[in-house]
């Protein structure tokens, strides 16, 4: 059996021992060993899972500043992302949504995060539930191939 699975950027998944056959390399968020690859790595991703709010689960592909995924919420087509916010005063990690038809309005805030300044990447966060979201937070690792 498969406890640990991994997204991949099309949208399916694999065992994590699977996927470092492969030639994949995985790296958990509460990691202490950060790598910056830059900031526009066509081949990272971002899984979450085990979210409160299942909505947010899934696979977030690198979108230059932030991290994106197409799926529903409340009945309508929206764009999934965790990207970098200043929250009161402190660079934060959001994950959250916005449709199309939202306009200027505000996205739906979910989940928040401390951004580690070492790090491109959501890194060695502990998540915790805004306005709209519910525990448990999430859990979030980077996924990408090469070396």
């Amino acid at each position: 059996t498969c406890e640990d699975i991994v997204g991949l950027p099309c949208g399916h998944c694999l065992c994590k021992s699977d996927y470092k056959r492969m030639g994949g390399i995985v790296r958990a968020f509460n990691e202490d060993d950060h790598q910056n690859r830059g900031e526009c790595d066509d081949d990272v991703i971002v899984t979450v899972k085990r979210a409160g709010k299942k909505e947010v689960n899934g696979t977030y592909k690198k979108d230059c500043n932030r991290y994106t995924r197409s799926a529903r919420y409340d009945g309508k087509d929206v764009e999934y992302s965790i990207e970098k916010r200043v929250v009161n005063g402190k660079k934060m990690w959001v994950l959250c949504c916005r449709s199309e038809d939202q306009g200027k309005e505000d996205p739906v805030d979910f989940y928040r995060a401390t951004v580690n300044e070492t790090c491109e990447y959501p890194s060695s966060v502990k998540w915790v539930s805004s306005l709209i979201g519910s525990g448990p937070a999430p859990r979030s690792e980077v996924s990408y191939f090469g070396g």
